[in-house]
């Protein structure tokens, strides 16, 4: 089955931050995202799940563990379980990305 923005579930999250969800499966989960202008997401981590982000368009930033990462277009960044993080958008354009985690995150997401 094709997924995309228009057939996948849909949410609102932080300060106008959107998500769909185009596959969540219980080992297995892609979310594609969009973060507006000068936003981020509350400190957190996952005890089971790993993740991938991957930047579709803009400049990510995340706190991973108490550093500081810068993510570009077309760049990945992988966080292991039990690391807290966050992603900010510290920029004037929006931040589009993909949220790809093993296993899924409903459930293990804990600040």
């Amino acid at each position: 089955m094709e997924k995309d923005k228009e057939n996948s579930e849909h949410y609102y999250w932080g300060e106008n931050c959107q998500s769909w969800r185009l596959i969540d499966v219980n080992d297995f989960t892609v979310i594609e995202e969009e973060m507006p202008p000068h936003t981020s997401e509350k400190l957190h981590f996952h005890k089971n799940a790993k993740q991938l982000f991957y930047v579709i368009a803009g400049l990510a930033e995340f706190e991973v563990a108490n550093k500081k990462y810068k993510v570009l277009t077309n760049q990945s960044l992988y966080i292991k379980p039990n690391l807290k993080h966050r992603i900010f958008n510290n920029t004037n354009e929006p931040l589009k990305f993909i949220v790809i985690s093993h296993p899924t995150t409903k459930n293990d997401r804990f600040e």
